[in-house]
């Protein structure tokens, strides 16, 4: 079953992962967009990393203006784990563990293959420092050493876990949550 895109629109900006700086329009298309924060449910995740999180705080970059992500609605979802020091309240200054979605809506002249693209490129000019690793998730999907990245017909996904845990442990609760993103799609 094909996920119908989102109506519903935050026009602020966010971070869009390893695609440069991307820039927003004040008023996108609402039946053009993606809601990042309702691809996952608040107890999937923490069943995925073993640990209590806090509701999503959502961040959209909405419309991208240049580069080659132009025309992409772009949505992000953060999730902190609670800090169990502050009630849940904040996290502790340098023990800040989260996950995050970045999900974008690709028009149909282009493909969400450049997003894998460019982990691909970011490696081949040192910019990460892991080659991508192919996993079979969605289309197509890689690993590039700090989150998940998948291609799925018209949308691509990018999951990241900080955990204060081993790298595997953040890999295998990625790749997990991106697998649950994929089946909504």
């Amino acid at each position: 079953m094909k996920r119908q895109p989102q109506s519903f629109i935050v026009p602020s900006c966010s971070l869009a992962l390893l695609l440069g700086a991307a820039a927003c329009s004040a008023e996108p298309r609402q039946e053009f967009a993606i809601n990042a924060c309702a691809l996952l449910e608040q107890d999937e995740i923490a069943a995925a990393i073993g640990d209590e999180i806090m509701p999503g705080e959502r961040s959209d970059s909405g419309l991208v203006t240049d580069g080659d992500a132009a025309g992409v609605y772009s949505s992000t979802c953060l999730w902190r784990v609670v800090d169990e020091t502050s009630s849940g309240a904040e996290p502790s200054p340098g023990n800040v563990e989260y996950v995050i979605v970045q999900a974008m809506l690709w028009p149909s002249e282009k493909t969400p293959e450049t997003f894998l693209q460019s982990f691909h490129d970011a490696a081949a000019h040192g910019v990460i420092a892991h080659a991508p690793v192919p996993l079979q998730i969605g289309d197509s999907a890689i690993w590039w050493g700090d989150g998940v990245a998948v291609a799925k017909d018209q949308t691509s996904i990018g999951v990241s876990v900080r955990l204060n845990d081993e790298p595997e442990d953040r890999r295998t609760a990625a790749e997990a949550l991106a697998k649950r993103i994929v089946q909504r799609l």
